[in-house]
């Protein structure tokens, strides 16, 4: 994901504490990509060719915690004065850090990459069992937990310090919720938006000389294309859009869109200087193939492993172009394009009575639905405690408790570990209901601080596979501002996403500016399960002798899954989640079982 002098951060371990050595000078190792650097120079007095690694030492060796805040980027290093090690990694988990303390042996080792770590004698190669758990469910509430026994993550926008006697986290960096006085109205919001869009994509394109941008029909990357454009009329960039095979006949749902390909040809017209290659990838291993390599670089099970391996084809496109790194639009829809849920209840809160019955109205209206219904659903739904809340959804057919529909976690694995009561005490919603409370906080969450295994796994992919990626929309200071935007701004005369749409309304065109409908990313992702029915039917098989297996996966689910398989295309889609998310994951998840324990399972 970032790489300065190499794609892994470091091999190193600290032992036992020695006295500190004055003529020592303190050891750095550091990768780095700082979208400020310029303004980091100026602060540190620092000459115009100095590499982001070592601006990044200079802000700790100067202001400790205060000075790491400073830096906006994609980062990660460790410092070790002599009696301290202090291991840092930045705010939007571009970048991986982890470490495995031996409390025993008082030594602490630290990579940025699994396989280091796990190559070491004192290093256990066991599974976190608890942790893997919270993988299938998808919970990224445990920042600091991985799924190996012994190995911590360093969290995003933390300092781990190690003296030799006790290891502490400090948070270094903390958002700020509370708009800018100077901004009063809608359109001094959306003005100062495009100012940190152009600055967040200007400072992306710094980095390399070509960059690539993997390009869909949706809002995100398309504002990262547009202003790249903009921005620098005279540079050609080399844009890709998947599109599906042309036999490829399933009508999508309602509310999606299959074929991206002309609205990213609309907004060609608008830009040529962007240079579109859209193209259906081309797999070069077989999906089976694909996965054990994944696992052998990452060390890690796959979170969406369809999807995976749909993008290995479309970045080899990209490599086999000679492109340096590729942009993309990631991380908007928690920040830029927030979808301006709860829009109503924060106009309620804000006493703007004339406004909530104009938006309501809007609302009614865009969704065909009556002004009491959207009433009930978007107000009173939201609002009301916690007990009448399961209470309605129990009355619509919904298990407030249950994760069925997108896992196949052991329902006693989750009885014995009591997991409902651990997720109801840490705020994990198994039919991910975003908090109503606080929903700023809850995007700041998303972005800062949820943790799973397939952050790092893209993490490790993009640099051996991919390629480097740059994320604009995930740019610090962006996502800050976007966070102070009022919230009742993302939904406005009954239209989501009003704030990021009318930011963009300057560089769209109206093709994309005015889509409500989302594009598919996957759509041949049936294709990629179905070539390897018969490794699946086998891996399912042998669950059954694997004692991990059995306690973390249900295993007759899954065999009635298989016998159910899709006769096509179309009936596959009907039952996506299941086959997508339920099984694929949960084969995966066997694979990487037996890829940690050895064996045939």
């Amino acid at each position: 994901m970032c790489r300065s002098a190499g794609t892994v951060l470091v091999e190193h371990t600290t032992h036992r504490r020695p006295q500190p050595d004055i003529r020592t000078p303190p050891l750095f190792a550091c990768i780095a990509r700082l979208a400020n650097r310029d303004e980091l120079r100026s602060v540190l007095s620092a000459p115009k060719d100095v590499d982001d690694a070592t601006l990044l030492k200079m802000l700790f060796e100067r202001w400790g915690a205060d000075g790491v805040a400073r830096a906006v980027g994609a980062f990660a290093f460790a410092h070790w004065d002599g009696a301290c090690l202090t291991l840092g990694r930045d705010c939007t988990r571009q970048c991986t850090l982890l470490f495995h303390l031996d409390e025993k042996r008082n030594t602490i080792a630290f990579s940025s990459d699994f396989g280091i770590l796990l190559s070491l004698p004192e290093v256990p190669r066991e599974i976190d069992e608890f942790a893997l758990a919270n993988f299938l469910v998808v919970n990224g509430r445990i920042p600091r937990r991985t799924l190996y026994r012994g190995i911590e993550r360093v969290p995003a926008r933390h300092l781990v310090s190690y003296d030799g006697r006790t290891l502490r986290h400090k948070e270094y960096w903390t958002p700020n919720f509370t708009p800018p006085a100077h901004l009063r109205r809608f359109e001094d919001f959306v003005e100062r938006g495009r100012e940190l869009l152009d600055q967040a994509v200007a400072a992306s394109l710094s980095c390399h000389d070509r960059v690539a941008i993997s390009l869909s029909g949706g809002l995100d990357s398309s504002a990262v294309a547009a202003t790249a454009a903009r921005l620098f009329p005279h540079r050609r960039f080399a844009c890709y859009t998947k599109v599906p095979p042309v036999d490829f006949s399933v009508p999508p749902a309602a509310h999606r869109y299959t074929d991206e390909g002309s609205k990213v040809q609309a907004l060609g017209r608008m830009y040529p200087n962007l240079d579109l290659n859209i193209f259906t990838p081309q797999i070069s291993d077989t999906p089976d193939v694909f996965e054990q390599r994944m696992l052998s670089q990452t060390q890690l099970p796959l979170l969406g492993v369809t999807l995976a391996a749909g993008m290995d084809g479309f970045y080899a496109r990209v490599r086999a172009d000679g492109n340096e790194a590729t942009m993309n639009g990631n991380g908007g829809n928690a920040g830029l394009t927030w979808d301006g849920r709860y829009a109503l209840v924060a106009l309620l809160r804000t006493g703007s009575i004339t406004a909530f019955v104009r938006e309501i109205v809007a609302l009614a209206r865009a969704r065909h639905r009556s002004i009491a219904r959207i009433f009930a659903t978007d107000v009173l739904l939201n609002t009301a405690p916690e007990p009448i809340r399961r209470a309605l959804r129990y009355l619509k057919g919904q298990r407030p408790d249950s994760v069925a529909a997108y896992s196949a976690l052991n329902p006693e694995f989750i009885a014995e570990h009591d997991l409902v009561g651990y997720w109801r005490e840490t705020g994990f919603d198994p039919l991910r209901k975003p908090a109503v409370d606080n929903p700023a906080a809850d995007c700041a969450a998303f972005v800062f601080d949820r943790e799973l295994g397939g952050r790092h796994n893209y993490n490790v992919i993009d640099d051996r596979n991919w390629g480097e990626t740059l994320e604009p929309l995930l740019d610090r200071r962006l996502i800050e501002f976007c966070l102070q935007v009022p919230r009742h701004y993302f939904c406005r005369d009954g239209v989501d996403r009003a704030f990021g749409r009318a930011v963009l309304a300057d560089r769209l065109p109206p093709e994309i500016l005015h889509e409500r409908r989302r594009g598919g990313q996957d759509f041949d992702w049936f294709r990629r399960l179905n070539a390897q029915r018969a490794r699946i039917g086998l891996d399912i098989a042998r669950m059954e002798n694997s004692p991990t297996a059995r306690r973390l996966l249900d295993i007759p689910r899954l065999k009635r899954l298989f016998a159910e398989w899709p006769q096509d295309e179309a009936s596959a889609e009907r039952r996506a989640w299941e086959f997508q998310l339920v099984l694929a994951r949960s084969v995966n998840a066997f694979r990487f079982i037996k890829y940690v324990e050895g064996g045939n399972g």
